[in-house]
């Protein structure tokens, strides 16, 4: 599964992994990392209803797997849990909105949620910059900020530069996953 290419949706999202709902013998034939990639893309679809993505697979009736799926599942809820402040118990992004029916292209680098108080932004950067310095354009909803930091606390040099802010990814360790930048809200 390509999950860059497949469309965000703001209703509740049904993928089959393998070629049925049910249990026929197949195996895993995608990472966790793309299940999350998506998964994150949908949370961050202007007007999600919260209803997020179902993805189908189960076991047989004797408990056993397919080849892989456990361990795909398994490796999925590592992957939310490891940015949940970023995923749970937000709202899609307004600063920085994601289309619905949109698709991961080449030239998009980011989706973005928001905490339910607007006090923070998180960037979802599914794709690494080009260069160190990322230049961010002005926030639809006018919103400024203060401070930048990674999810796991490394602090991100912000400047603001015309209206837009520029980040300075330089040294910081790069998760090819979903790099999680918090923005914390001018007050």
């Amino acid at each position: 599964i390509l999950t860059d290419t497949l469309p965000t949706d703001i209703g509740q999202v049904n993928r089959v992994i393998g070629a049925t709902w049910w249990a026929a013998g197949g195996k895993a034939i995608t990472t966790p990392g793309n299940l999350y990639r998506y998964t994150v893309r949908v949370a961050a679809t202007e007007g999600q209803f919260n209803c997020g993505v179902n993805w189908s697979c189960g076991p047989y009736v004797d408990n056993s797997w397919e080849d892989g799926l456990r361990e795909l599942m398994f490796g999925l809820g590592n992957e939310l849990r490891a940015r949940k402040e970023s995923i749970f118990d937000t709202i899609p992004g307004i600063s920085y909105p994601t289309s619905n029916g949109s698709v991961f292209s080449e030239t998009d680098f980011f989706v973005s949620t928001e905490s339910k108080d607007g006090k923070r932004v998180y960037l979802h950067f599914l794709r690494r910059p080009d260069n160190d310095k990322f230049l961010l354009p002005a926030a639809n909803d006018r919103k400024r900020f203060a401070s930048a930091k990674l999810l796991t606390g490394q602090k991100i040099p912000l400047t603001g530069k015309d209206n837009a802010f520029e980040l300075d990814f330089a040294g910081c360790e790069w998760d090819v996953i979903d790099t999680v930048v918090v923005l914390e809200v001018e007050r």
